[in-house]
């Protein structure tokens, strides 16, 4: 690992895409971790950011959680500066109206609002809306140190 991180994070990029379903949390959870690592966070913070992914699912993966949504596609991805992780709230293809409250009701919900949670560990947090599809875009300075 310390090896990987010399090389510096400038211009990574990853992309994952998974169903909306409880078997991929931790998978995701996973992958969250093990890229905050990879460009060059310390444990806790790759911890912390982790969790922030997780949060920013707003329950997508966990059990019970709605039908709205068939897939999350995941892209991490890293400049000079920071690293942005943009997630991707996909509906399934069907009739219905796509601007119906969705995500943004699920993140700002009380008890427990993840919005505040991410907010606490990213520097930046946006819901907006892409290519017909609901997102969430965090952003993270990246560490100091040698990562050029």
């Amino acid at each position: 690992m310390a090896d990987e991180t010399q090389q510096g994070p400038a211009a990574i990029r990853l992309e994952l895409s998974v169903p909306c379903d409880p078997r991929f949390r931790d998978l995701l959870e996973a992958v969250s971790r093990r890229m905050a690592a990879y460009i060059g966070y310390p444990d806790a913070d790759a911890d912390a950011i982790a969790g922030a992914v997780m949060s920013a699912t707003g329950g997508l993966l966990g059990p019970g959680a709605p039908a709205t949504y068939a897939s999350l596609d995941l892209t991490f991805a890293t400049n000079d500066r920071e690293m942005e992780i943009l997630l991707r709230y996909v509906r399934p293809e069907q009739p219905g109206s796509p601007d119906e409250p969705g995500i943004r009701n699920l993140l700002r919900r009380r008890g427990g609002a993840p919005m505040d949670a991410l907010r606490v560990v990213m520097d930046n947090v946006e819901l907006d809306r892409r290519d017909g599809a609901e997102c969430c875009c965090l952003t993270k300075q990246l560490p100091a140190g040698d990562t050029a």
